[in-house]
């Protein structure tokens, strides 16, 4: 596999390779298969049977639909060659899943520290407890 814009496909190409080359990006892009479809527009259950090999030929703009979600070139759904650069929307999409998972981490925190400030005893509106 290349990212330099060179084709990225090996085997045969057949309806059960191509769905796994569009499963293992998709798992690469640390997208799940609504996240996919937000995306995509693409039914995830539709996505899911592309990705078994049990879906008639994709084409059109389903095919089109999922290059563009996973950064491969328009037009390159049977020999998937990977843009140079993410699309805009599928980095713009990362950086809302990093900061979501950003902020779920930080009410953990809060909440452990929450915790920890009143089997210390400390009142959740110290300034002390207020700066940490």
């Amino acid at each position: 596999m290349e990212t330099n814009g060179e084709n990225i496909s090996e085997g045969d190409g057949g309806p059960h390779h191509i769905g796994q080359r569009v499963r293992s990006r998709r798992e690469e892009l640390n997208y799940s298969l609504r996240r996919a479809q937000e995306i995509s527009g693409i039914n995830h259950k539709t996505w899911a049977r592309i990705e078994l090999g049990k879906s008639g030929p994709t084409r059109g703009k389903t095919a089109d639909a999922i290059c563009e979600t996973l950064g491969w070139k328009i037009g390159t759904f049977n020999n998937p060659v990977l843009k140079v650069e993410e699309p805009f929307e599928v980095r713009l999409r990362l950086l809302e899943d990093r900061m979501s998972s950003m902020a779920a981490d930080l009410g953990r925190l809060t909440s452990a520290l929450s915790a920890i400030a009143d089997v210390v005893g400390v009142d959740s509106g110290d300034d002390e407890v207020s700066e940490l």
